[in-house]
């Protein structure tokens, strides 16, 4: 039986999801999901991919074994995007991503719809959530409880029994001590280093990193 996936977005991380399925994944079909899209296709190594425009096309093209992934950077828009799905999109599958050149632990626990890029490693007991982004490189240690629709940029770094909760945002290069919480929907700004637990609903900088806003 034939496997087909459909990648929600059109951007440059839907592209990075694009060459992660090439490469690691055997599926027959792949399609693209973008409303606002002008384009038709989206060309990648002299081949061309559909993009759908609407549910009720892209319906015609969801069969029993077909999957879903949402290729989008913004934590909120992927919740969005996850929501709509569950109306529109029944059938479908949904699809985690571990790049083969990651290194984890037999005893973590993945969420469903999350990517594991390349490089990155995650320690024992770790628990990573539903439609999470880890990016590339990203050190994850032991006993850390990540939670639903949040990113690492590449380069992140926790210590032990570290707890990020759901839509926070983690940027490049920034490390978490370990036993630190940040609570849902804050931000961690490039290169910072936090050593207390952080507010939810806003955004921390600098080393050590200080909230700059609500």
């Amino acid at each position: 039986m034939s496997k087909s996936v459909i990648i929600f977005g059109t951007g440059k991380h839907a592209l990075l999801v694009l060459n992660e399925l090439i490469n690691e994944y055997d599926f027959d079909q792949i399609y693209f999901f973008n409303n606002k899209e002008k384009k038709n296709y989206i060309k990648n190594q002299n081949k061309k991919y559909l993009i759908f425009k609407s549910f009720s096309k892209l319906k015609t093209k969801v069969k029993k074994n077909s999957y879903y992934f949402i290729a989008v950077g913004s934590n909120s828009l992927r919740k969005k995007i996850y929501n709509e799905i569950k109306i529109n999109l029944k059938k479908s599958k949904v699809l985690t991503i571990i790049s083969k050149k990651s290194n984890i632990d037999s005893n973590v626990k993945i969420g469903q719809g999350t990517i594991i890029l390349k490089g990155v490693s995650i320690n024992s007991n770790t628990k990573i959530g539903k439609f999470c982004i880890i990016n590339t490189n990203s050190s994850i240690d032991h006993d850390n409880t990540l939670g639903n629709f949040m990113s690492t940029g590449p380069g992140v770094n926790t210590g032990g029994n570290v707890k990020i909760n759901n839509l926070c945002q983690i940027g490049i290069g920034a490390s978490i001590k370990d036993k630190v919480v940040i609570r849902k929907n804050t931000i961690v700004g490039g290169g910072a280093f936090v050593n207390k637990d952080c507010d939810s609903n806003s955004t921390y900088f600098g080393v050590p990193a200080k909230k700059i806003k609500s």
